[in-house]
């Protein structure tokens, strides 16, 4: 680990406290992942973060930096340790059965809720906002990641854990370097039916992770999906057996590229009135 540049004392903090804080962020670069940032970037850093966290006591921004290695496994963002300083000063003070309480008794007894009740919800709010904006960061930064094509499919695979939500997951799909192991672990989790009808129009998708997609689709994504001319005939198969409406089926028969035998499974649906 690269000891940082100490020739500037930053932001009312001694050389020994930079340094402190220094190491503290080294730690992190060893033990997690770090996304590019490299050793010699730690002196930087550590101005940056006294910088930003200037409101914060060194002992607190290392205290937050040490319960950040505890909870996470990748550099964090001063707005983590920022979080992690509030979580540490608030452990009692946001806990969901306080604020189900609180909320329960300004519902069915206000007159009897103090200023600090609703100060108490209000800022419950902000900590699950800045809680939920962090997650989403990290998320952004992973997707950012996985546009790397220098990453090996483990570094693919790890980055994953960061992915929060279906948007993103469909989005990484997109990239064509991804294996075909990292493109199913995204189709896992997809949980929205348009996303994955979406996906299913990126050409370099395998089969079997466009067919794991299919079990994510409803009726009407379905027949949205036969539109596609790059699906194989078993694909488009599959995507028939998902339609069950019949206002569904006879959009699909538009579609000119679809088999015979695609086209004839469809028009007997329409028979049978599914």
């Amino acid at each position: 680990m690269t000891e940082p540049d100490l020739a500037i004392s930053n932001y009312k903090r001694g050389n020994k406290e930079m340094l402190e804080i220094g190491k503290a962020l080294g730690a992190c670069q060893m033990a997690q992942r770090t996304y590019g940032k490299q050793a010699e970037d730690i002196g930087a850093l550590t101005k940056i973060y006294s910088k930003v966290l200037s409101h914060r006591s060194t002992s607190k921004i290392i205290n937050g930096i040490r319960k950040w290695l505890l909870t996470s496994q990748v550099f964090p963002t001063p707005h983590d340790i920022e979080n992690m300083i509030d979580s540490a000063s608030c452990k009692k003070k946001f806990d969901p059965a306080v604020y189900k309480y609180i909320t329960r008794l300004i519902t069915t007894n206000p007159t009897s809720c103090t200023k600090d009740d609703y100060q108490y919800i209000e800022q419950y709010h902000k900590y699950i906002h800045d809680h939920n904006k962090a997650i989403d960061n990290r998320s952004r930064e992973a997707l950012k990641s996985l546009k790397l094509q220098n990453l090996d499919k483990n570094s693919q695979l790890n980055l994953l854990d960061e992915i929060s939500n279906s948007y993103n997951a469909r989005d990484a799909l997109k990239h064509t370097h991804l294996s075909e192991e990292v493109q199913l672990a995204l189709v896992y989790k997809i949980d929205d039916p348009g996303h994955a009808s979406f996906a299913l129009g990126y050409e370099h998708l395998s089969e079997k992770v466009q067919l794991a997609l299919i079990n994510k689709i409803d009726s009407w994504y379905a027949a949205c999906a036969l539109e596609y001319e790059h699906l194989s005939e078993k694909v488009q198969l599959a995507l028939v057996d998902e339609i069950d409406f019949p206002v569904h089926v006879r959009n699909t028969l538009k579609y000119t590229h679809l088999s015979e035998k695609v086209k004839d499974l469809l028009k007997a649906k329409i028979k049978r009135g599914k």
